[in-house]
């Protein structure tokens, strides 16, 4: 029995000496909201650090996290005053994680999110401790979601307290000439670069799915509707094709609606032309009968041998 034991213990030991140790999450370094700030900090400018939190969301998006989560996650951040270009750090690590490691859709990411700000997690540290979190979070009851907030809302508070010094100090060094440096420059330029490649990546996609035959959208590249000769209307266009005529008959050209309606202006403009005329012939023929009347008054007495007119002794 002792021996049995024995040789137990020694095949045992080897295993628990190779096997590797469930990884911890990396230990909080805890936030020293009482602390001065430093010039370097003052003068550390994380303009690019900001711009890519809307870069990280997109792709958090595109890998397939929910809106939701997402906006809890946001929300949460926003809440605590965590700086944006941590927030995307945490977020971009996530969707590595679902898109490039195979572990698939992870459900709860907000709930997780709101969980380590409250521990006090942030920049490299929340990033870190996004490869090995927990999927499904404990649930909590109302009481314990509350108290939850009621902490997130406090780091934040002493966070923006902080924050004002960091401020005002650095518009201290801006008066005396010290400029800002951009910082992140190279986590900067390689998210930009992951970003322009799943651009890329969907944009091959959208190509071979409009070039695969069958499906909504999709055309040969033999047959586009751009490939005709110049100056040829292509073939189906509009105006080749063709309506009912006046009379109902197939294989005249319809007409627009305008053109009906033209016709029929013309034909009333020739009417009040045609009348216009008449009434101008009338008034001319007037003229004439007058002048005719005026000229035999001016004649006097009947013609040659004083005869005297019809009509009068």
């Amino acid at each position: 029995m002792k021996d049995t034991l024995i040789k137990a213990l020694m095949f045992a030991l080897p295993l628990g000496i190779a096997a590797p140790a469930m990884a911890a999450p990396p230990k909080i370094i805890a936030e020293d909201f009482d602390a001065a700030p430093t010039e370097e900090e003052a003068l550390d400018d994380n303009i690019l650090l900001v711009i890519e939190l809307p870069i990280a969301a997109d792709g958090a998006r595109e890998a397939g996290l929910d809106e939701e989560e997402l906006a809890e996650a946001l929300e949460a951040a926003r809440q605590a005053a965590l700086s944006a270009g941590y927030m995307a750090q945490a977020i971009d690590e996530e969707a590595t994680e679902v898109r490039t490691k195979g572990k698939g859709k992870r459900k709860a990411f907000g709930h997780w999110v709101k969980h380590q700000i409250a521990e006090g997690a942030r920049g490299k540290d929340l990033a870190d401790r996004v490869k090995d979190r927990e999927i499904e979070p404990k649930e909590l009851t109302d009481d314990e979601k509350a108290e939850l907030d009621k902490k997130i809302k406090a780091v934040g508070e002493k966070r923006r307290e902080r924050r004002k010094k960091v401020d005002d100090m650095r518009e201290k060094l801006r008066e005396e000439g010290k400029k800002p440096e951009l910082t992140g420059r190279e986590r900067h330029e390689e998210m930009m670069k992951k970003a322009a490649e799943r651009h890329e990546e969907a944009r091959e996609a959208y190509k071979k799915h409009k070039k695969t035959p069958g499906k909504p959208g999709a055309q040969p590249d033999d047959k586009k509707p751009e490939d005709h000769p110049p100056g040829e209307k292509p073939e189906g266009s509009p105006d080749d094709k063709a309506g009912p005529g006046p009379e109902g008959k197939p294989g005249e050209p319809d007409k627009a609606p305008g053109d009906k309606v033209d016709g029929k202006h013309d034909a009333h403009q020739e009417h009040v032309d045609d009348r216009r005329g008449k009434v101008d012939d009338k008034k001319d023929a007037k003229k004439d009968d007058k002048k005719d009347a005026k000229k035999d008054d001016k004649a006097g007495p009947a013609g040659p041998g004083n005869k005297k007119a019809p009509g009068k002794k």
